[in-house]
């Protein structure tokens, strides 16, 4: 229960919050870190409309999006933040703060995580989330210096210069929650806490089938699939598993909290997945270092070759490794670590040419529609590129296109506002570059081949074949087929001004009829 209820006095709710260190309102929906703490927002001018914009981190405090957190842009409208948008989009009942950070602050890297961490006891608990309005400048963590306690900016001025305080977490929450949990709540919450975050034992292994179920069930990442999600000849992570390299980790071996490959020899470690906080913790305590790229050059990774391509993982440190003939050798090489199918080339089902079945080049071949995968010399002599949907076909669907455009049958079927097929040369055209015109029989015409064998009826104002052009003594032309029902046709359209012509008709025919012409 709130304290505050517990006291008998519910009506302190209704009084306004004294707002946290550190923090001004702009209005009653919107609070943000005060300019005077010198955290200077990033500004820039916007790509579409030119005007001046200031990025900051919203936080929702309220409202049905409450404990939301993202990156945001706010226009200046007149040298004034204009939060309307924002407000709008997380609806009427929304209150918001924004934090401010200046340039060099990766946003989900360096504060998001400490907003919505899901490695806190606190942090994914209703009553948390409830007052992060409180606690949103404060950014608080797990202590690496001090294991056990709090660890947090106490006003942006510090968030700013980057000193973290320490604290114990029975004490913080009552400092900064007491007027609203009871005192047993923050005893309960304070051991949790304290639980949670104790040092956690490290266990690092180098066993093939250890380092598979560690990655299989523990942290996701792009490299946490099981084997058969994979399209080489293992799981990729077991070329962690020695001669150099291991793989650390804390928890269960079939629920792991966090993950890391590690060099044991050296004692030091590459980026953390999972529970990070108690990760470094646990390293820390086992004398490890945060290796970078050179510390870990050089290491030795077990080696998987089929004869086409490498079973290798996505690396988070090397781009590329070398092959002795007996390991691969993190560093430099052609084989390469950056793909997340678990191999180093692009298509490792298509290791083969999809045509004449030869074996694909270094560049891992083509590929073209619906997946297929063809060598070079297939590609340039059977294949195209369609000017319309930039996807690659085999000749045989390249349709009569002008000249610099390639136009295939599947654009014709699928994007028919992109082309248009002319019914005088018989050709499909793509529209961005091409006009056209219907004639009154519904026939197709481009624009220049219309201008050549067709003709725009002064009186039917519709385009229409060179074979029904007619012509009157004074020079005025339309066309043949709109004659047929000349006496009622013709008087409605020019209002009863009647003038004898004579009529030029293709085919020889001189007729004296009464037209209804324009004077």
């Amino acid at each position: 229960m709130c304290k505050k209820c517990a006291d008998g006095a519910p009506e302190a709710h209704d009084r306004e919050p004294t707002l946290p260190k550190g923090v001004v309102r702009v209005n009653d929906r919107v609070t943000k870190t005060d300019p005077e703490a010198g955290i200077t927002p990033e500004e820039w001018d916007g790509y579409i409309d030119g005007g001046r914009y200031r990025r900051y981190l919203l936080v929702c405090t309220a409202g049905p999006y409450r404990g939301g957190v993202d990156t945001v842009s706010v226009k200046l409208v007149d040298g004034v933040e204009d939060f309307a948008p924002q407000l709008s989009r997380y609806g009427s009942s929304s209150h918001l703060h924004m934090v401010a950070y200046g340039t060099g602050t990766e946003p989900y890297g360096d504060l998001i995580p400490h907003l919505n961490s899901e490695f806190s006891p606190w942090h994914k608990q209703d009553w948390f989330k409830a007052h992060i309005g409180r606690w949103a400048e404060h950014m608080p963590r797990f202590s690496t210096k001090f294991p056990g306690l709090v660890a947090y900016y106490q006003t942006p001025q510090k968030r700013k210069a980057g000193v973290l305080t320490p604290i114990k977490p029975g004490k913080y929450l009552k400092k900064y929650l007491g007027d609203v949990l009871t005192e047993e709540f923050i005893q309960e919450q304070g051991l949790a806490w304290q639980s949670f975050f104790a040092p956690a034992e490290l266990k690092v292994t180098q066993d093939a089938d250890e380092v598979q179920e560690v990655y299989e069930n523990g942290p996701n990442s792009c490299m946490s699939k099981s084997a058969d999600e994979f399209a080489g000849e293992c799981h990729p992570a077991r070329v962690y598993a020695g001669p150099d390299l291991g793989v650390a980790y804390i928890g269960d071996i079939d629920n792991a909290a966090a993950r890391c490959v590690v060099w044991p020899e050296k004692k030091i470690f590459a980026r953390v997945y999972g529970d990070y906080h108690r990760m470094g913790s646990a390293l820390e305590a086992a004398g490890y270092k945060e290796g970078d790229a050179d510390d870990f050059r050089g290491a030795r990774l077990r080696r998987f070759y089929n004869g086409d391509f490498y079973t290798v993982p996505y690396s988070d440190v090397f781009n590329y490794a070398s092959d002795n003939g007996e390991y691969l050798i993190w560093g430099r090489g052609d084989v390469y670590m950056q793909h997340t199918n678990g191999t180093s080339v692009d298509n490792p089902q298509g290791c083969r040419c999809d045509d004449c079945e030869g074996r694909l080049g270094e560049d891992g071949g083509f590929g073209v529609h619906r997946g297929a995968t063809v060598c070079e010399s297939c590609y340039f002599e059977d294949y195209f590129t369609c000017s319309i949907t930039d996807e690659v076909f085999p000749n045989d669907q390249l349709v009569s296109s002008p000249d610099d455009y390639n136009i295939s049958r599947y654009a014709t079927q699928r994007y028919t506002s992109s082309v248009f097929y002319c019914d005088g040369t018989s050709t499909w055209y793509p529209t961005n570059y091409f006009d056209y015109v219907t004639l009154a029989d519904g026939d197709t015409y481009e624009q220049s081949y219309a201008d050549e064998h067709a003709f725009h009826c002064e009186f039917s104002e519709e385009w229409h074949d060179n074979a029904e052009h007619c012509e009157l003594d004074d020079g005025r032309v339309f066309a043949w087929e709109a004659t047929r029902y000349l006496t009622q046709q013709f008087w409605d359209w020019k209002d009863g001004a009647v003038e004898i012509g004579r009529i030029d008709h293709p085919a020889q025919l001189e007729l004296t009829l009464d037209l209804a012409l324009a004077a």
